[in-house]
């Protein structure tokens, strides 16, 4: 069935009863039998398995089913009393052209079906691109007789509307038993059931399946309104529970409640229903708003109740929306939030509501309102959102439901950017407003974590923060603040710089704020408890190209003293440094000491010795000799026995037997120190491996000297003590 034109289905049933097979059965060439055996038998057959009390004047049955496949079927049971025969037509309109139908149900209802007497001699059917309709007195014209006949009024017309709308939700039935002669059934069913039809929206008519008689009630799948024999009804019936009824001959109703409840669209239909008028339009406007939406929010009546005050408001009637403000205003949301470009209408309306509206006031729906507010700004940009914000904002200031809502506003950056900038070009107006928010944002008892957090919110929203005297005094304080209690200064000003610089603060503004941190740092600067990650913070901050803009500010005073001495470690840490030959050229001769001093600190606590030609330069002196004897000192004392023996390779090259000072040292550490590697055989063995003839002579001085050391002690204190001392000391190395 892939083409569009309407295919057709005959089913007849004849002579010896009704509960025999299948007599005969026309169709067109084109219909896919897996489709009549899945949907047109069970429905056609359905009646003629009973026995039919109503032989002789068995009303005929419309059906209307609409199955998931997507194509409607519309058809009609009727019984040939004298010739006996049962038979069923149907149209099958296809998907494609199903929407025309929905939007004009008289096509539907009015629709001129075959019987079994006029097929007779037909093999097949043909395909049609219409169907054939009889004329009819209009809908509306019945209504009057109906509901008297029926005694309809306007509380029961709701309740059976409300429950064909909520069938086609609920996948529930609406059983309606009407208290008229059967024959007069078929013209009241098919009244109410077109009545009821066209004031559905569309896209539950796009959902209903109907059947206008059935002598039993049954569940039967795809059907949502189903009327049934009059007096059938039984409510112990299982099939009737937590299911629509409406009973006109008992006069019962059960299933629908709507007691206390205010339904704008129920009102709005009925009203329609009085006055003859079509409600097309509101449909086509339900139709957009609600497209991309579930199907389920299409069928739900809540929505429409909403849609009903939303669409009454281009009549300039507010009452629908006065009733339920928050609800129509989450309701515009979801519908914006699908396919907002096809909703032109929806746009515009809820910049009319904001323009009207001016705040929100109400303390108990502020937040929730203001939230769907913010949400609809992002998705439509309507520039009635900004003053709204700063109006309502205004109107709760000092509230704690104030800060609620700028809390929920800086989840909107461009919204917020566009309140402040609001509140800044209105100069006066709200100026307090944006004090306490501000105050708010850089309050003390914030963590420093959101502190910065709220910093980068009010910096990136606008730029007249960074000009703003107050401003930056209020986040200055906080930053000294920080530095001044934390033990590691340097690390929490690294964490301030890189945090400003991440989030792509305004230099201007970095540049305002980061000198005053980084002459404190200078002032807590303490030399002995400096370490080199402090150092390496003090190059970023001080002598990067961005930290020398300012570098004139720390040359001064003690700060200036220290800011050279960290200058001159740094460049001795992280710089090359195999061009310098002297401590001072780093530093001026009266800073020496402490540089020095500073510096074999770092190297102790790090064990970062390498390279040599540092170490070397913190044990000069101030005429550029070096001290090598304390050096091997250090070096034994806080080094291992590969850094010291890697030592000795590099100085011995460099300075070899030239430098007796160097000499002399080496002799002394290897013959005499306690921590010597030359007590060890390995790095004996690796010292004799270095070729060098002058190297190896001093080798064997080393060894002569340690020998003649015990040879000593045991002429001045015997073999006996000797040897006590040797085991005494060996456990001691042991250990």
């Amino acid at each position: 069935m892939g083409n569009n034109f309407i295919q057709q289905y005959i089913y007849m049933k004849s002579k010896k009863g009704l509960g025999e097979g299948i007599d005969r059965a026309i169709f067109t060439p084109e219909l896919d039998e897996d489709f009549i055996e899945k949907y047109l038998q069970p429905l056609s057959s359905s009646e003629i398995q009973k026995d039919n009390k109503h032989k002789d004047n068995y009303p005929p049955s419309f059906q209307l089913i609409q199955p998931e496949t997507g194509q409607l079927v519309i058809g009609q049971q009727l019984l040939n009393a004298q010739s006996n025969i049962l038979s069923a037509h149907y149209f099958i309109i296809p998907g494609a052209s199903k929407d025309e139908w929905v939007k004009n149900p008289e096509k539907l209802f009015h629709a001129q079906f075959a019987n079994g007497t006029e097929v007779d001699d037909e093999e097949s059917l043909a395909e049609l691109s219409d169907i054939p309709c009889k004329k009819t007195e209009n809908i509306y014209r019945k209504k009057q007789e109906l509901f008297y006949s029926l005694k309809i009024d306007e509380s029961i017309f709701k309740k059976l509307l409300l429950a064909c709308l909520a069938a086609t939700e609920s996948g529930k039935t609406v059983y309606i038993s009407l208290d008229v002669p059967i024959l007069e059934h078929s013209r009241h069913a098919m009244t109410l059931l077109e009545l009821l039809y066209i004031h559905l929206p569309y896209a539950a008519r796009a959902v209903l399946g109907a059947v206008s008689f059935k002598e039993a009630a049954a569940k039967q799948k795809y059907v949502h309104l189903m009327f049934v024999e009059p007096g059938s009804i039984r409510l112990r019936n299982h099939v009737f529970e937590n299911q629509f009824v409406f009973d006109f001959t008992t006069k019962r109703i059960s299933g629908v409640d709507m007691e206390g409840q205010k339904h704008e669209y129920l009102d709005f239909a009925y009203d329609a229903l009085q006055t003859a008028s079509r409600l097309d339009d509101f449909f086509l406007f339900a139709e957009r708003a609600l497209k991309g939406l579930k199907l389920a929010d299409q069928l739900n009546i809540s929505y429409y109740n909403r849609l009903c005050a939303i669409y009454l408001l281009e009549e300039t009637a507010y009452d629908g929306y006065e009733r339920d403000k928050l609800g129509i205003l989450q309701l515009l949301l979801a519908l914006l939030q699908k396919n907002h470009k096809e909703k032109p209408e929806i746009i515009d309306i809820t910049g009319k509501i904001l323009h009207r509206e001016r705040l929100q006031k109400d303390p108990a729906i502020a937040k929730e309102y203001m939230k769907a507010v913010f949400a609809i700004n992002q998705i439509t940009r309507q520039v009635e959102a900004v003053e709204f914000t700063v109006r309502t904002l205004a109107y709760f200031n000092d509230e704690q439901l104030a800060h609620e809502i700028w809390t929920l506003l800086q989840k909107y950056p461009l919204l917020y950017k566009q309140v402040l900038l609001f509140m800044d070009d209105i100069k006066g107006s709200y100026q307090e407003v944006l004090f306490l928010h501000v105050d708010d944002k850089l309050s003390q008892r914030h963590s420093l974590e959101l502190f910065l957090a709220n910093l980068a919110d009010l910096l990136h929203a606008h730029s007249f923060f960074i000009d703003d005297k107050e401003f930056v005094k209020r986040v200055k304080k906080r930053f000294l603040l920080e530095v001044k209690k934390s033990s590691k200064p340097f690390f929490v000003a690294e964490e301030l710089f890189v945090f400003l610089t991440e989030q792509h603060i305004h230099p201007d503004f970095i540049e305002v704020v980061m000198p005053d941190i980084k002459l404190e740092l200078l002032k807590l600067a303490q030399l002995e408890r400096l370490q080199l990650e402090d150092v390496r913070i003090f190059g970023v901050l001080f002598l990067s190209p961005q930290g020398q803009r300012d570098a004139a500010l720390y040359k001064k005073g003690v700060e200036g003293e220290i800011f050279r001495l960290l200058s001159a470690l740094y460049k001795a840490f992280f710089e090359q440094i195999d061009h310098i030959y002297s401590i001072t050229e780093l530093v001026d001769g009266y800073l020496v000491d402490d540089a020095k001093q500073a510096g074999k600190n770092m190297m102790k606590e790090a064990g970062l010795f390498e390279p040599y030609e540092r170490l070397v330069l913190f044990f000069q002196r101030r005429d550029g000799k070096v001290e090598h004897d304390k050096l091997f000192a250090f070096l034994a004392i806080y080094g291992t026995g590969v850094q010291m023996l890697e030592y000795i390779r590099w100085s011995y090259k460099k300075y070899g037997m030239q430098d007796i000072g160097y000499v002399r040292a080496l002799k002394g550490y290897l013959a005499g120190d306690r921590n010597s590697i030359w007590k060890d055989k390995d790095y004996q063995r690796k010292l004799k491996a270095i070729r060098s003839q002058s190297f190896k002579k001093l080798l064997k001085e080393v060894k002569r000297k340690r020998s003649s050391k015990v040879s000593l002690l045991f002429g001045k204190y015997g073999f006996l003590l000797v040897l006590i001392a040797i085991l005494a000391a060996g456990g001691f190395l042991l250990k």
